[in-house]
């Protein structure tokens, strides 16, 4: 699904990942504005050395078993679990408003057995995007929002609000829990693929274990 107001543009990704080159990014989000990307999920290319041998295919599907980070949630601007994505070959349900302004999709069959409910829902509201995710695990977990900024695009963070931008456009990125406090940084992220330009990874996690939350992430610009 994509939303747009103005110039700037939220796709929101549901499905399922039982294709081909398919990665493990369900509920993910990307921004553009102005079409430049501002927020945007990591990438595999190019592929590292090794990506295709012997000993990283999945012995059963005969696949690449998608070792590396850059194929997994954690580099998608996706929900974690205690630092857990999601799992490969998997589908999520969503249904949509009649009004299509907003949508909603829950993955939970794609993250391991410990975790009980994943779900995230997109909306635009006024003159701003919401996100709004939902968590629940069998015991105290510590639940997180991820995103990412490409190469060229300026992340600062203030007061727990971040600005993301490039030239004249810019959107902010604020966050709220009702159950508890919520922790943002800002910093480079994690590269096994030497050769791929580097992203700003945005994190934004709860304070405290629980057991259930929700986390509302307001992107205005």
């Amino acid at each position: 699904s994509v939303f747009h107001r103005g110039d700037t543009s939220l796709s929101f990704r549901a499905g399922s990942t039982r294709v081909l080159h398919a990665m493990r990014e369900l509920l993910a989000v990307n921004v553009a504005a102005g079409g430049r990307s501002l927020l945007l999920g990591c990438e595999n290319w190019p592929y590292p050395a090794g990506w295709f041998s012997e000993e990283n295919r999945d012995p059963v599907r005969g696949r690449t078993r998608m070792l590396y980070w850059e194929d997994g949630t954690a580099s998608k601007n996706a929900p974690l679990v205690n630092g857990v994505g999601q799992v490969a070959y998997a589908d999520s349900v969503w249904s949509a408003d009649a009004d299509g302004l907003c949508v909603q999709a829950d993955a939970t069959s794609a993250y391991p057995l410990f975790v009980r409910k994943v779900s995230r829902s997109v909306r635009l509201a006024g003159d701003e995007f919401e996100i709004i995710d939902v968590w629940e695990a069998g015991s105290p977990s510590w639940f997180e929002a991820r995103f990412h900024a490409p190469t060229g695009v300026t992340v600062a963070l203030r007061d727990g609000v971040v600005a993301v931008g490039c030239g004249t456009h810019q959107i902010r990125l604020s966050f709220q829990c009702p159950q508890t406090t919520v922790r943002v940084t800002v910093a480079p992220e994690h590269r096994s693929i030497p050769s791929r330009p580097p992203l700003t990874m945005i994190r934004a996690w709860i304070s405290e274990p629980l057991e259930a939350c929700s986390l509302l992430t307001r992107i205005d610009s």
